[in-house]
């Protein structure tokens, strides 16, 4: 669970804890990831009907969960296929990224 990864403790959580809690199975972690998927795929749509940016990169510590559990997921959020109509663009993480 979400509250054994970082033992009670909430200084200790981060975007991290709830995408390491859902490879464990836990529901309250879905409900997490699926509530943050909703708030990215929103954002990353306004931010591409407003600039029409060819390339979209992500990075930072939540870029480095598999594709099953961030890309796939956005990818089917209902910002890809609209967006193929405005311009090119590709969804790319960037694990390295600061």
């Amino acid at each position: 669970s979400m509250w054994g990864l970082v033992g009670g403790d909430l200084s200790r959580v981060d975007g991290r804890t709830a995408f390491e809690a859902l490879r464990t199975g836990d529901t309250a972690a879905r409900a997490v990831v699926d509530q943050y998927l909703r708030y990215l795929a929103d954002g990353l749509a306004n931010y591409v009907n407003i600039f029409q940016p060819e390339v979209i990169c992500l990075g930072g510590g939540v870029s480095h969960h598999s594709d099953e559990n961030l890309l796939i997921p956005l990818q089917f959020a209902s910002i890809i296929p609209p967006l193929s109509n405005l311009c090119r663009h590709y969804l790319v993480f960037h694990p390295d990224s600061i």
